[in-house]
């Protein structure tokens, strides 16, 4: 079994995939694949993951603060305006996280924390970058970190 982290990405890489904007160019990685046909698109990436020690080893589970970095990446053309497409993909993005908040039942809530949109030339042409970041706290058996402690209903 793969280590909770990677599970959490996975099913955000599954609920991500088919928005209407970015379609199946969902990625997960920490170098973002380059080129026009990978934009619109998203990468998702695993951020910062302390773990909590107010929560302390309850019964040995263990608490962890997982950051998951979610990059949309849009560029001019056809008329379109980056910002607009930026926020068209933040908004789907959010409805389809708020729609399944517990990654089915793999984490304990999603909470988007700010960000800052910024404009970016690592591409063929220039594009705008939006990193949204959501906090996502999950539990682990502490001598297991595959295992994780489903929650919710």
């Amino acid at each position: 079994m793969p280590h909770a982290k990677q599970q959490i990405r996975e099913a955000l890489v599954t609920l991500l995939t088919g928005l209407t904007t970015t379609g199946s160019r969902v990625y997960k990685s920490r170098v973002y694949p380059s080129g026009d046909d990978a934009i619109p698109g998203l990468n998702i990436l695993t951020g910062n993951c302390p773990q909590d020690e107010e929560f302390g080893t309850l019964g040995g589970l263990e608490k962890w603060d997982l950051e998951n970095i979610i990059e949309a990446r849009a560029k001019p053309g056809d008329g379109t305006d980056v910002d607009d497409q930026l926020d068209t993909i933040e908004a789907e993005v959010t409805a389809a996280i708020r729609g399944d908040p517990t990654l089915g039942n793999r984490v304990m809530f999603c909470k988007l924390l700010p960000f800052e949109p910024e404009l970016t030339d690592e591409l063929e042409r220039p594009a705008g970058i939006k990193r949204m970041v959501w906090q996502t706290p999950f539990l682990i058996l502490g001598t297991d970190p595959t295992n994780l402690i489903f929650h919710g209903s």
